[in-house]
């Protein structure tokens, strides 16, 4: 399996950053004809996540110190595949368990 390299953050397509941007919840990314296109779309969105953290400087390598991102990809009606990208708040974890809302 090929492995992609990490590239400068702002190289990536613009609708990557959107789930980052908006916080909490799920987006979906991109709906594609095969499951094989579908994981391809999920292992190009971790690779963004990865260059993030390693351009320090980069706006975004804050947000995800505050949230957990995930992948998803399963079947989406007939023959569709989608890929969904789940953002938690890290922080809500926290104030859940200390019952002091931060």
């Amino acid at each position: 399996m090929p492995t992609d390299k990490p590239k400068p953050p702002n190289n990536f397509p613009l609708y990557f950053r959107q789930a980052l941007e908006q916080g909490p919840g799920i987006l979906v990314l991109d709906v594609c004809p095969t499951k094989q296109e579908a994981l391809s779309v999920a292992r190009k969105y971790r690779c963004f996540l990865k260059s993030i953290r390693l351009y320090p400087l980069h706006p975004l390598n804050r947000t995800l110190d505050l949230i957990d991102v995930r992948t998803k990809s399963i079947a989406f009606g007939g023959r569709a595949y989608a890929t969904y990208v789940v953002v938690n708040g890290k922080m809500d974890l926290i104030a859940a368990i200390t019952d002091n809302p931060i």
